[in-house]
């Protein structure tokens, strides 16, 4: 069964991840995805697969490297993210 795409997003390693995403560096690899994001490599590779069937990242693979990029939706998904994190940390 596929799984619902606000299940995916909510979950607590999933918002590290797609704003890892964002990082310049670590667009590059998996593995510095999976270090920024404080996941493991497998769980981050399940969770990037889900992420693009579900239109929010692009993999471009290059020989043995795959590099990532957040599409429209998914800048859009980060931005509120890390909103949602500064109205947080605000009402503290």
């Amino acid at each position: 069964m596929k799984e619902d795409l606000n299940d995916l997003i909510f979950k607590r390693a999933t918002p590290k991840i797609i704003l890892a995403c964002r990082d310049k560096l670590a667009q590059k690899n998996q593995m510095k995805i999976s270090k920024k994001a404080g996941c493991t490599y497998s769980y981050t590779v399940l969770v990037l697969a889900k992420l693009r069937d579900n239109n929010i990242i692009k993999v471009t693979r290059s020989g043995r490297t795959c590099a990532t990029e957040l599409t429209e939706k998914g800048n859009k998904i980060a931005s509120l993210i890390e909103e949602l994190n500064e109205l947080l940390r605000a009402s503290e």
